[in-house]
């Protein structure tokens, strides 16, 4: 979903660069329909064309379509040798890109009406827990952390094929937390009472890493949709002689997403036995598989509207596209001009896509 969203931001961003009327056709996107997820996006004053006048190619096409199979020819090298800027040899060099994003982040990334208000009432809620009283000089500064497991690895070599210790999340959260509050006292003093009020807030698709020692005082972003394994469901519901048959035909959000795991959602235990069973991802999903994706997109969202809304610095790995996209909600002045964004998986800087 992550790769998606930032294909869909930037083909906004140059649809509105180029005059073009934008649409979006989700009669194919795996979380079911976009206004499930999202508030509908602006309407053009035209009408959409007729399918069989859309076209991947060339890109001076009059109705061009963008697919993710049909990316690389928009976003490709043409794309890259005219919004690089290839004066710069630095993170300015992706700026052009990054505004296109950040274009469609601003028009496009609503959460529909019910998630919302959670969000800004969760952002408030997190803001004022790092308030301090009259008398400091400074609030408690927010880390969001945020962590991806499953079947995406690091770029670093150390940790390819595995993945980035949460010790090495949790030091720099740490470290952030002291020289924050080092640089914003006066010589040979501390805030104290503001350093108190800092706390880290994570955000993962892995539910064990919630229940870490690294993370034990931190908050989740957001409680209003949790992925939980079997054993947290066992734990929640201790009377097994009742819960044997259902935790049995669920499926335990074990140690993060899994492609596999994803479109095998909504099927029944016989047929998921076999984890590493291919799944014909043509045909029509069950309006219950579409229901539990829709539920996983959802706390994906609500997780990165709080994260990115909420936090003073965050923490997150370059090869998880939810730490790009991050980045983009952000803003280009706190991610990159004053470094609160910071990325642990080696010395890469902000790119879009990796295509």
């Amino acid at each position: 979903m992550g790769p998606t969203l930032m294909m869909l931001w930037m083909a906004y961003g140059l649809a509105q660069r180029e005059r073009r009327a934008f649409f979006i056709d989700d009669s194919r996107w795996a979380y079911g329909e976009y206004a499930a997820i999202f508030k509908p996006p602006p309407m053009p004053d035209c009408i959409p064309p007729p399918r069989h006048e859309m076209l991947p190619c060339p890109h001076a096409a009059r109705h061009l379509v963008v697919s993710a199979a049909t990316a690389p020819e928009t976003f490709g090298d043409r794309f890259s040798r005219e919004y690089e800027n290839s004066h710069y040899d630095n993170v300015d060099r992706e700026r052009p890109t990054y505004n296109l994003a950040r274009a469609g982040y601003e028009a496009l990334f609503h959460l529909n009406h019910e998630d919302t208000p959670y969000v800004t009432d969760r952002v408030k809620q997190l803001r004022a827990m790092a308030e301090t009283k009259e008398g400091s000089r400074s609030n408690g500064v927010i880390v969001g952390v945020h962590i991806r497991h499953g079947d995406l690895h690091p770029y670093e070599y150390q940790y390819n094929g595995a993945y980035i210790p949460l010790t090495i999340y949790a030091q720099r959260a740490k470290e952030i937390i002291e020289e924050h509050h080092n640089s914003s006292a006066p010589l040979g003093s501390e805030d104290v009472a503001a350093k108190k009020r800092s706390f880290s807030i994570l955000a993962s698709d892995d539910p064990d890493v919630y229940e870490s020692e690294e993370f034990s005082s931190s908050f989740r972003a957001q409680e209003q949709i949790k992925l939980a394994s079997k054993q947290h469901i066992q734990k929640a519901n201790p009377d097994k002689s009742v819960m044997h048959k259902f935790v049995d035909e669920t499926f335990g959000w074990e140690g993060g997403f899994f492609g596999t795991m994803f479109w095998n959602l909504g099927r029944s235990a016989l047929h998921s036995a076999n984890a590493a069973e291919k799944v014909p991802t043509s045909l029509k999903p069950s309006p219950e598989t579409v229901r539990l994706r829709g539920l996983i997109g959802r706390a994906y969202m609500l997780d990165l509207a709080v994260l990115g809304q909420a936090s003073d610095v965050v923490i997150c790995t370059m090869s998880a596209m939810g730490c790009r996209l991050l980045a983009v909600i952000m803003g280009w002045e706190k991610a990159m001009e004053d470094r609160k964004w910071v990325n642990i998986d080696a010395d890469y800087r902000w790119t879009a896509l990796s295509l």
